[in-house]
Parts: C-alpha cells; sequence; structure tokens
C-alpha cells in the first residue's frame, strides 16, 4: 500500500511531526480544539496537494490562478492530487440554488426543453408539433389531385418607394410571383395599392399527387417558405381562376384550438440566468426590492406626530414629515393616535397617498432617479425589503419557459418539491418510447445525484433553496454528493468535520457515502470529533495532549482497532462513549419544572401546526432529524416572536397561533455562530470587553508615564498610538478594481499595528504586540495578579478557547468558535445573573471534543444556575442524555416531519422509544 510521507512539519503549532498515512483508505484525524489538526489536514497535506496540481499547469495558465505557498515542511513524499470539503459556505450569490450547484437544475432544463409539453397560453390545452411528413399527408388528403401553392407572407412597407425597392428585392433573388387577393400577379410591374401590406410571395407551384419525388419536392418549398416567413408556410389550392387558402404549416408548436404559435424551447429557455428564460420584472431573482412598511414603521406604538414613518424623521426626508401631518389634517387622520390603532384605509393612505399627497411609497419612488448617488441607494436600502415577484410568483421564469410541464408541473413547480418528492415524481413520469430513449441519459444523471443528495441526509431540501441559506455542514454535504457524481478516484479528499449538523441516525448515511468514494478508489482524511466517525475510520491520527501551544504533536498513529485498545484519553472516550452518555441518561432527580413557555399552533414552513411548551430556568435540548423543523421553531418562530414582544423589532416571524408565559422572561438572547466582526480589530480579547484593562495596564508602566502614553495609544480603533498608515489593521487593502480586493501586509508596522513608541512599552519584557500574540491560555499565567481580567479569560477556556490568541482577528474564526465567544460574553456579564433571560443556541458542540463538550455542558449549567433559560438545536448525545428537557421533531425532514414525536426528559424519552432520537437513546440503556 502507497504511503503519504510528511517529515518535519511545522505549520503553525505542528511540532516538527514526522507522518506516514495509509492511501486508498480513511484515515480520521482527531484531537482537542486548536491541537493542529486543520494544520495537518488542511493547511499541509491539502496545501501540498493543490500546490503541485498548480505546478503541473502551464505557465500560462498559473499566471490566472491563486498562488499557493508551500507549507512548513521538510519533505512531503507521494501525495495524490487534493480536493477539500471545508465546513464553510462561501455562496452569497442569491441566483445559486441548490439545483444549480448541484447541476441537477441543468438537466432538468435539457429535459424540459426534449420532453416537456407546452400548453397554449390561451386555452390551456397542450400545444402540438408535426413534422413534414404529417404535413404532406394533410395536405393530400385535402389537395390531391389538385395544383397548389406554396407561399410566405411578407409585409412590404407602407410607403410606395420602399415597397417597390422590397419587390426588386424579391425578383433579385429568383421570385418572380406573388399572391394577391388570391390572385397570382408577377412580381415584374406590380405596383402595390396605397396602404397595401400583405403579400404571399410564391415559392413553388405543384400539381400534387402522390409519390415520393412529390412529397420531397413540397417538403423542401415548404422548408424555403418557413424560413422567409417567419417559421410559417401557407398553401393555397387553386380553384378555378383563383387559389383558395387551405392552412398555415409550421414546425413550431401550436395550438389546435386557436392556432396560436411558439417557438421551440432550447436549455435556456429554462435558465433564469439568461434574460431569454428569465421573468423580465425579477430578472430571475424571484423577488423584488420594494418599500418595507415594518422597516418604515418599526414601532407601531408611535403616532405620526411622534414620528411613526421612520425615514420622515431623517434630515433629509424632514419635509414630507411636514407634508404628511398637513395631509393628515385634511384628511382627519389623527396625528397623535398610535399608528397601529389607525384604521386600515388611513394606514393605506398614509403609505400609498393620493393625488394630494404621494405617500410613503411615493416618496420613495421619486428618490429612484437619484439612485446614482451612493447615499441615496444606502438610504433606500435601508427600508426596503425583497418581496415575491407578482408577475412570476417567485418561480423566476417567464411565463413561456411556465407554460412547459411534465405530468402537470413546471419546471419551477419541479423545484420547489423536496430531493425526495422529486425522485418519486421523476420515477412517477409515464413516457412514450421515444421519450423515454431521448432522456434516458438525463434521467440516469438526475437519479444518481439526487441519490446521492438524499444519501448525505439532504433529501429535505427543495431544489429551489438558495446555496447561501445553507449552513457550512449541508453546503459540505452538497459538495460531497457532487464529489460523488464526478466518478474520480486516485483523489486525496480532505474533509472537515462531515457529521456536524447530522442527527445519529444520519450518520450512518453518511458513513455509506464515504464508503462509496473509497470503494471508487480514493482516499479520505476526516477531522472529527464524533466518536461514531472515528469507530468508522481504519486508521486513526491523534494530535495534542492540548490545545494551541500545548498541541502539535503526534499522540497516536495506527488502525482503529489499536487506537480503541491504547491509553489515550480520546481512546477511553471512543471506547466508552455509550457508556458514559448512559450514566448521563439515568442519574439525577426527577424533573420538576414550576413555570413554561408554551407556543401553540406552530404551521411555518413544514411545522404541523403543534403545541409546545418550554420549562424555564432549565437546560432545554431540540433534537431532530436534518430538516424536522427545529430551526423553524425555535430561531424563525419562538426566537423572532420573543424579539418582537421585548425590543419591538423583528424579522420575519413564522406563523403560530398564541404563546404565553413570556411574562417569566425579561430577555432573550440568540447565540448563533455569526462572525464576531468583519475586521482584524475584532478579535476574542475586545469581544469580552478585557482589552480595556490590558490597555490600563500598560498605560500604567513607568515608561508609558514618563512618555505621557494614555489608555487610548494603546487601542488600534482611535488616532494616537496606533499605526497611521494601516490605521490599525496591520494590513492594507489593495483596490483591485474589477477583481477581488487584496489585502497586503502593512510595511510600515510590519503587522503590529501600532507606532515604535507604543511598542516599545514593556510590561513583564512584553510588548502590546506580544500580549496579543499570547493564546488564552498563556494570558490567564501571564496576568495572574488581575482578578478581574483573569475571570473573563477563564470563562474563554471553559468553553473550550484556550488556544486562540488575544488579538486572533474574528474573520478567521469558525462558526463555532464565534458562537462559544459569545456564550463566554454573556458568561462574564455579571447581569445575567437572575435576569430571567431565554438562551437560544444552535449546535454549540461544533468543533469540540469530548471533553471540551463536557466542559461546555458545565458552562451552559451556570446559565441556567444564575436564573436564565436555554435552548439548545442539538445532535451531540453528550448534550442531549445531559439535558434536562428535551424536545423531539419529526419523524422525518421536509414534509415528513414537523411533528412533535415526543417531550420530556432523555429519561422518558427513551422509555417512550419513538424514532429517531427515542430509539437512540433507548439502545443506550444496554451500555450501562
Amino acid at each position: 500500500m502507497t504511503e503519504l510521507i510528511l517529515k518535519g512539519v511545522t505549520q503553525n503549532n505542528l511540532k516538527n511531526v514526522d507522518l506516514k498515512i495509509p492511501l486508498g483508505t480513511s484515515i480520521i484525524v482527531t484531537g482537542p480544539s486548536g491541537s493542529g489538526k486543520s494544520s495537518l489536514a488542511f493547511e499541509t497535506i491539502y496545501a501540498e496537494g493543490q500546490r503541485r496540481y498548480m505546478q503541473s499547469l502551464s505557465t500560462y495558465a498559473r499566471q490566472f490562478l491563486e498562488k499557493f505557498q508551500a507549507p512548513r515542511a521538510e519533505s512531503i513524499q507521494n501525495i495524490p492530487p487534493t480536493i477539500a470539503l471545508e465546513q464553510i459556505n462561501p455562496v452569497r450569490n442569491s441566483r445559486a440554488t441548490v439545483g444549480t450547484t448541484t447541476e441537477i437544475y441543468d438537466y432538468l432544463r435539457l429535459l424540459f426543453s426534449k420532453i416537456g409539453v407546452e400548453y397554449c397560453s390561451n386555452c390551456n390545452v397542450p400545444m402540438e408539433r408535426v413534422g413534414f411528413g404529417e404535413i404532406f399527408e394533410r395536405i393530400k388528403n385535402q389537395c390531391l389531385g389538385k395544383a397548389i401553392l406554396v407561399t410566405a407572407e411578407q409585409t412590404l412597407p407602407t410607403k410606395t418607394k420602399l415597397a417597390q425597392d422590397v419587390l426588386a428585392e424579391m425578383m433579385r433573388a429568383g421570385f418572380s410571383r406573388i399572391l394577391v387577393k388570391d390572385k397570382v400577379e408577377r412580381i415584374e410591374g406590380y405596383a402595390p395599392a396605397k396602404g397595401e401590406s400583405k403579400i404571399q410571395l410564391v415559392i413553388d407551384r405543384i400539381k400534387l399527387t402522390a409519390g415520393e419525388t412529390i412529397q420531397t419536392r413540397l417538403t423542401e418549398s415548404l422548408r424555403s417558405a418557413m424560413d422567409l416567413g417567419k417559421g410559417v408556410g401557407v398553401v393555397y389550392a387553386e380553384e378555378g381562376e383563383h387559389y383558395e387558402r387551405v392552412g398555415d404549416y409550421t414546425l413550431r408548436n401550436r395550438c389546435a384550438s386557436c392556432g396560436e404559435f411558439s417557438d421551440e424551447k432550447s436549455a435556456i429557455s429554462f435558465s433564469f440566468n439568461s434574460p431569454v428564460g428569465a421573468c423580465a420584472y425579477c430578472k430571475g431573482f424571484g423577488n423584488t426590492l420594494e418599500v418595507d412598511p415594518e422597516l418604515v414603521i418599526p414601532n407601531s406604538n408611535l403616532s405620526l406626530a411622534r414620528g411613526a414613518i421612520d425615514p420622515f424623521t431623517k434630515p433629509s426626508l424632514s419635509r414630507w414629515q411636514k407634508k404628511m401631518l398637513d395631509f393628515a389634517k385634511e384628511n382627519r387622520i389623527d396625528a397623535d393616535l398610535p399608528f397601529r390603532d389607525l384604521p386600515d384605509t388611513q394606514k393605506r393612505l398614509i403609505l400609498d397617498g393620493n393625488k394630494k399627497f404621494k405617500g410613503v411609497r411615493g416618496v420613495f419612488r421619486a428618490l429612484e432617479k437619484d439612485k446614482y448617488k451612493m447615499q441615496i441607494r444606502v438610504f433606500v436600502s435601508r427600508y426596503t425589503s425583497p418581496f415575491l415577484c407578482k408577475h412570476c410568483e417567485g418561480a423566476r421564469l417567464n411565463t413561456t419557459a411556465l407554460r412547459v410541464r411534465l405530468k402537470g408541473k413546471n419546471i419551477a413547480q419541479v423545484c420547489e418539491l423536496t430531493i425526495e418528492d422529486c425522485m418519486r415524481f421523476l420515477k412517477s413520469l409515464e413516457l412514450s418510447p421515444r421519450q423515454r430513449k431521448i432522456s434516458e441519459h438525463l434521467f440516469q444523471q438526475l437519479n444518481r445525484r439526487l441519490d446521492y443528495l438524499n444519501t448525505v441526509g439532504l433529501g429535505y431540501l427543495t431544489l429551489s433553496r438558495l446555496t447561501r441559506s445553507l449552513s457550512g455542514g449541508e453546503y459540505q454535504r452538497i459538495l460531497l454528493a457532487t464529489q460523488l457524481s464526478q466518478g474520480l478516484t486516485d483523489t486525496l479528499y480532505v474533509l472537515d468535520e462531515p457529521s456536524i449538523g447530522l442527527h445519529p441516525r444520519d450518520t450512518d448515511r453518511l458513513m455509506r457515502v464515504l464508503d462509496r468514494l473509497l470503494e471508487q478508489g480514493n482516499s479520505l482524511i476526516v477531522v472529527e470529533h464524533d466518536p461514531e466517525m472515528i469507530e468508522w475510520g481504519r486508521n486513526v491520527v491523534e494530535l495534542g495532549p492540548g490545545s494551541g501551544l500545548r498541541g502539535g504533536q503526534v499522540i497516536f498513529t495506527g488502525t482503529r482497532e489499536q487506537f480503541v485498545k491504547s491509553g489515550g484519553r480520546s481512546a477511553h472516550a471512543v471506547r466508552d462513549w455509550r457508556t458514559e452518555c448512559a450514566s448521563q441518561l439515568f442519574k439525577g432527580e426527577d424533573f420538576v419544572a414550576d413555570e413554561y413557555l408554551e407556543i401553540k399552533g406552530a404551521s411555518g414552513n413544514n411545522l404541523k401546526n403543534i403545541d409546545v411548551k418550554v420549562p424555564l430556568r432549565k437546560l432545554v435540548v431540540v433534537t431532530g432529524v436534518s430538516g424536522s423543523g427545529k430551526s423553524t421553531l425555535v430561531v424563525d418562530t419562538l426566537y423572532q416572536a420573543l424579539q418582537k414582544v421585548f425590543t419591538g423589532r423583528s424579522e420575519k416571524i413564522e406563523r403560530f397561533e398564541s404563546i404565553s408565559g413570556v411574562e417569566n422572561l425579561n430577555h432573550v438572547e440568540l447565540v448563533d455562530q455569526s462572525p464576531i466582526g468583519k475586521t482584524s480589530r475584532s478579535n476574542p480579547i475586545t469581544f469580552v470587553k478585557g482589552y480595556d484593562e490590558i490597555r490600563s495596564i500598560f498605560a500604567n508602566t513607568p515608561q508609558s508615564v514618563s512618555r505621557g502614553l494614555t489608555p487610548g495609544h494603546f487601542s488600534f480603533n482611535v488616532v494616537g498610538g496606533r499605526c497611521d498608515a494601516c490605521e490599525g489593521e496591520g494590513r492594507i487593502m489593495v483596490d483591485m478594481v474589477f477583481m477581488e480586493d487584496v489585502w497586503i501586509p502593512c510595511e510600515t508596522c510590519r503587522q503590529k499595528r501600532f507606532k515604535p513608541n507604543v511598542l516599545a512599552v514593556r510590561y513583564r519584557g512584553k510588548s502590546i504586540d506580544d500580549v496579543l500574540h499570547m493564546t488564552i491560555d498563556e494570558a490567564l499565567d501571564f496576568f495572574s495578579g488581575y482578578p478581574g481580567l483573569r475571570a473573563r479569560l477563564s470563562l474563554m477556556t471553559q468553553v473550550g478557547l484556550g488556544y486562540l490568541q488575544l488579538g486572533q482577528p474574528g474573520f478567521s474564526l469558525s462558526g463555532g468558535e464565534a458562537q462559544r465567544l459569545k456564550i463566554a460574553r454573556e458568561l462574564s456579564n455579571a447581569s445575567h445573573s437572575g435576569s430571567r433571560t431565554l438562551f437560544i443556541l444552535d449546535e454549540p458542540t461544533t468543533g469540540l471534543h469530548f471533553d471540551e463538550v463536557t466542559k461546555l455542558i458545565g458552562v451552559l449549567r451556570r446559565l441556567v444556575l444564575a436564573g436564565n433559560t436555554v435552548v439548545v438545536i442539538e445532535h451531540n448525545l453528550q448534550l442531549i442524555c445531559a439535558a434536562d428537557y428535551l424536545i423531539d421533531l419529526g419523524p422525518e425532514g421536509g414534509t415528513e416531519g414537523g411533528n412533535l414525536v415526543a417531550c420530556g426528559t432523555p429519561r422518558e424519552v427513551a422509555r417512550a422509544g419513538a424514532p429517531y432520537t427515542g430509539s437512540i437513546l433507548a439502545k443506550l440503556k444496554d451500555a450501562r
């Protein structure tokens, strides 16, 4: 077996690592957070594979590609081509959907263009398309034995001189006769009557008899007539001294009832990214930006006089406030009454206006002419939101494309189906032998791609789902399914925790998909913490023993069997995780809750009108398979509803009937995985409000006092001590005009952010730049004499972030790291003690090792003991078993989900044994 050989790897915190990794098999890389797993898998192995592939390209091709820097290593041998599937969704384009990302939509476009049936816009009946053979038979049945004329309708200009020029051009093209008022006239010498615009250009005169020769001649004549007559050829039959019209013939689709024509469709006719297929009104986006009343009137408790119309309170539109109040007075609208209490007719009058007053929407329409100004665009964007396009109703395509159907569904309706439903729909199509032959390859490609997506646990997604709305885990599994469909071999795939976001039931499916990649002759390096995934791997590499500077060493390398038998902490956790989860599951006192938050009739997205009770001052975990409705219930319904109650503002709230128990809370906090900041000035220590004390420490040193330096001089957010060239960023942006902007290191401060006189100040031998490069664990020891600062640093270590640098840029943190920083910040705020806050977290165990999950559970318990309620969306069995109360949704994802499957303590859910969480917990009984 070929081995990938690495020697002397010192990338990031890796400590001169020497490693031999077998190829053609699966290798699990595990260890604590910050132990160097990503440095080894992505920044060393993947980076070197990519760099060598780039070197194999021509010099011309390489100039257009990203330059890859060689990882720090003595040597790397036998590395195959590498592909990374990371937990980051880089897509921000609102045109990209699940269908387009996976190429399924491309094959659907081909399918509809080849075998789709177009319906008449007038009669709503299928349009028919006939070939030359059938056209000949129809003409023969009507005109056999007669002389016929094949003509093409032409339009003459209204001016006589121009009309004569057109006739002369016809003669030069070889034509000599035209048909006018059912009589044949010679073109030469013909003077068109005034206002005469339509004539029939005679292509051929044929004595119609049976036989192949006549059929061939008629076919060629009709083809010429169609070319000249905009796709339509006309046939006249001789009747005495005049000709009678037999009919119009075309190869285009045509309605048998009303005669409406339609052009042949190609794949691009169904593309919403092309003007050919896109809706002309929304340009293929499916929605249009319009004035949003909720943004215009953020607080409906205010009256018109007190500024209910927010844009009219701004200086640029203040004149409209006076006009509106005058208008209200004229129309007897009470300007002192809260806006929400005004009659609907008066609300519409304020928003839409009339001839005397433009209304809010009219004012914004007037601003459209000045949208070339940046400040106007920014201002308008604050009060507009995307609304469903009224013309295509979100389908993105024009009416011509939407008239083509398969089994009663147009392509947009097929894309609204979930992946599972789409598979069933395609299998249910009844095709003719001809259609089946035409589409055989298309069905193979579609079924393969849909099957892979379903296998990786994404069957609940619709093909129209925006790619940018997917989580990192969902996006990674889409890439995984796409790679499977490519059929690559001898490739090294590097995956970053593919089990994230997966219910334990779906983890088995994921393993089967990864097995398929191995069967195709590929190698897999998987960074993982999930014990079931580690058990699946054939080989294990463990890094550690700690995080940050305490990590970076190879603790174990060998087969799965050897790993389980070894005595390491990770091996112990993998071997005994079921026993430990079971002990959590069946310990503790009986559940008691005095107060509940109850939401009734939740029916957003796929929720089935469910009633849910959330016990307060408890650790509550919401479980269920992917797509079962967890985020819809907890974030889109519960959080947004409480946000509206407590702040008066919220994003879209999904449907529900009522909510009670809100009086027992005074705040709601969503601790999500969004970045803590977009610049290098946002970092862990500033985020938890610990940097102010560090600046004060440096400002109080004798060197700072003698130089007159204040805490402000040690800030990279204000002018004074920061580097003037990069403004405290440590890097400078280069505007590349038509390409993506490039950041380069600041040459003035050499990425140290501060001026030389500030950097010269030392505290215990360290400059402010040295401190910002310390890990949180190191800073804990360094600032041992400052209990307030140590308390904030300690909270970050408790959530498993001790390996982060104090000044590490916020944009470089993963979603899980950003979320745990937010948890630490909430804990550091002493005001939350007894504050009765409802905390909502979405999969906080992302990226955490076994021991770190145990620490996180302890942190969440502290929030609960302080009088708060914690609601967690989670799949991790460690956290599920440690919960006070479970809410299980399902039983499946998508349309088959949205039901309340079970609720109660983990023990009660395990006893019920309902699918799928209950049955998985029930199996843990045997592990005790």
